[in-house]
Protein backbone atom coordinates (compact mmCIF):
# COMPACT_ATOMS: atom_id res chain seq x y z
CA UNK A 1 0.00 0.00 0.00
CA UNK A 2 1.52 3.11 -1.14
CA UNK A 3 1.57 6.27 1.28
CA UNK A 4 0.36 9.34 -0.35
CA UNK A 5 1.08 13.05 0.82
CA UNK A 6 -1.70 15.33 2.24
CA UNK A 7 -2.11 17.39 -0.45
CA UNK A 8 -3.06 21.31 0.90
CA UNK A 9 -3.00 24.82 -0.69
CA UNK A 10 -0.40 27.17 -0.68
CA UNK A 11 -0.10 29.41 2.46
CA UNK A 12 -2.14 26.50 4.36
CA UNK A 13 0.50 26.06 7.00
CA UNK A 14 1.06 29.99 7.63
CA UNK A 15 -2.65 30.07 8.27
CA UNK A 16 -2.34 27.40 10.85
CA UNK A 17 0.46 29.01 12.84
CA UNK A 18 -1.46 32.14 12.99
CA UNK A 19 -4.48 30.41 14.29
CA UNK A 20 -2.06 28.79 16.96
CA UNK A 21 -0.54 32.22 17.55
CA UNK A 22 -3.92 33.93 18.37
CA UNK A 23 -4.57 30.73 20.92
CA UNK A 24 -1.41 31.39 22.57
CA UNK A 25 -1.54 34.84 23.02
CA UNK A 26 -5.67 34.09 24.36
CA UNK A 27 -4.40 32.01 26.80
CA UNK A 28 -1.39 34.11 27.89
CA UNK A 29 -3.92 37.13 28.65
CA UNK A 30 -6.48 33.95 30.11
CA UNK A 31 -3.38 33.17 31.93
CA UNK A 32 -2.40 36.44 33.47
CA UNK A 33 -6.30 37.35 34.07
CA UNK A 34 -6.68 34.79 36.27
CA UNK A 35 -3.27 35.11 38.43
CA UNK A 36 -4.52 39.17 38.83
CA UNK A 37 -7.98 38.17 39.62
CA UNK A 38 -6.18 35.51 42.41
CA UNK A 39 -3.21 37.95 43.61
CA UNK A 40 -5.95 40.65 44.11
CA UNK A 41 -8.53 38.55 46.04
CA UNK A 42 -5.68 37.33 48.34
CA UNK A 43 -4.45 40.68 49.23
CA UNK A 44 -7.86 41.61 50.12
CA UNK A 45 -8.61 38.56 52.44
CA UNK A 46 -5.10 39.40 54.17
CA UNK A 47 -6.08 43.00 54.66
CA UNK A 48 -9.73 42.15 56.09
CA UNK A 49 -7.86 39.45 58.51
CA UNK A 50 -5.45 42.05 59.74
CA UNK A 51 -7.67 44.67 60.19
CA UNK A 52 -10.35 42.43 62.28
CA UNK A 53 -6.90 41.27 64.26
CA UNK A 54 -6.62 44.64 64.87
CA UNK A 55 -9.83 45.34 66.34
CA UNK A 56 -10.36 42.38 68.36
CA UNK A 57 -7.55 43.28 70.14
CA UNK A 58 -8.41 46.99 70.78
CA UNK A 59 -11.47 45.39 72.17
CA UNK A 60 -9.99 42.66 74.50
CA UNK A 61 -7.29 45.25 75.78
CA UNK A 62 -10.62 47.46 76.15
CA UNK A 63 -9.00 50.54 74.33
CA UNK A 64 -11.20 51.78 72.01
CA UNK A 65 -12.11 54.39 73.68
CA UNK A 66 -9.00 56.20 74.49
CA UNK A 67 -5.93 57.23 71.85
CA UNK A 68 -4.06 54.66 69.63
CA UNK A 69 -1.34 53.10 71.51
CA UNK A 70 0.50 52.01 68.38
CA UNK A 71 0.52 52.86 64.98
CA UNK A 72 -1.20 49.83 63.70
CA UNK A 73 -4.15 51.02 65.67
CA UNK A 74 -4.52 54.18 64.61
CA UNK A 75 -4.26 52.87 60.92
CA UNK A 76 -6.79 50.56 61.42
CA UNK A 77 -8.95 52.68 63.57
CA UNK A 78 -8.67 55.13 60.47
CA UNK A 79 -9.64 51.98 57.77
CA UNK A 80 -12.44 51.38 58.97
CA UNK A 81 -13.60 54.72 60.12
CA UNK A 82 -13.96 54.38 63.92
CA UNK A 83 -13.71 57.99 65.22
CA UNK A 84 -14.17 58.01 69.04
CA UNK A 85 -15.14 60.56 71.89
CA UNK A 86 -13.38 60.82 75.02
CA UNK A 87 -15.85 60.43 78.13
CA UNK A 88 -16.46 63.79 79.95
Amino acid sequence: MARTKKRTQPGAAASDQVKEGKQMITLAIVTAAVLLTAFLAGAIAATIVLLRAGIVREESDKTLMGRPRTRASAVTRRIVDLRTQPIR
